[in-house]
């Protein structure tokens, strides 16, 4: 009876985390968000007007702000190329004209590339999952950053702060409720009920029977419930990749 007990709920097991994980392995969450800081070149108050000219490269310039743009995924799964639609680079339009550029990464097989005169891009490319791109330019007048929102099935979302925070680890960091978290949890609860079996088998031999079965069967299939994730989080890593080099080479 025990033995088909633990086979019974080790099979009940399998029957849900099998197609959960089917399911989230064929659909990923694929999302980008960005960040934008702004700081303006010139105190309130100092007249841009008049007998006062700032000048940049021997141009001048009425309101120059510099404009950091920070863009990085924030999802589970790789943004193909195909996702860019009709291919077509993902756009921020800052919202005034970009008169130079601070730093950018050339170096980068993916980045953040100016094109004028007021538009950051992304070109169409294999974005992993840890893709992460930051421009700083400067604009002479009051930007508004906007995408355009050209990937398919892709969200692109802003993240508004109220300090310069690491805004990228905060996010990634966030605690979230996960497969390996609930089988931890269920297993300590096991571990808890197998220590309140002991304390009861000290004043009741008899009375402890059930409590220790119960904590002996929610201990297993935590167990066997870590085990699974961690195997699943191995093949994913693989895939991941494997993934990762095919794209490269394509």
């Amino acid at each position: 009876m025990g033995l088909e007990l633990v086979v019974g709920i080790i099979g009940v097991a399998v029957a849900i985390i099998v197609p959960v994980w089917t399911y989230r392995k064929s659909n990923p969450k694929r999302q980008l968000r960005y960040r934008v800081e702004v700081t303006p070149l010139l105190s309130e108050g100092l007249p841009t007007k008049g007998s006062l000219q700032v000048l940049l490269d021997g141009q001048p310039v009425s309101n120059p702000q510099i404009v950091a743009l920070t863009v990085w995924s924030d999802g589970r799964g790789d943004i193909d190329s195909q996702s860019f639609d009709a291919a077509k680079p993902l756009t921020f339009t800052v919202g005034a004209p970009i008169i130079d550029t601070i730093s950018a990464e050339p170096s980068a097989e993916v980045h953040l590339e100016v094109e004028q005169p007021d538009k950051l891009i992304i070109r169409p490319a294999l974005l992993h999952r840890r893709f992460a791109s930051t421009a700083r330019v400067i604009v002479d007048g009051v930007p508004s950053v906007q995408p355009n929102h050209v990937l398919l099935g892709v969200n692109v979302l802003p993240v508004v702060l109220t300090a310069a925070a690491s805004a990228i680890a905060t996010s990634r960091k966030k605690w979230r409720v996960t497969p390996l978290l609930v089988a931890s949890a269920t297993l300590l609860l096991g571990v808890l009920l197998l220590i309140v079996s002991l304390i009861i088998y000290a004043f009741d031999r008899q009375a402890y029977l059930p409590w220790g079965v119960t904590a002996i069967l929610i201990m297993m299939v935590a167990l066997l419930a870590v085990l699974i994730v961690l195997i699943v989080r191995f093949f994913g890593w693989i895939g991941r990749n494997v993934e990762a080099r095919s794209g490269l080479r394509r």
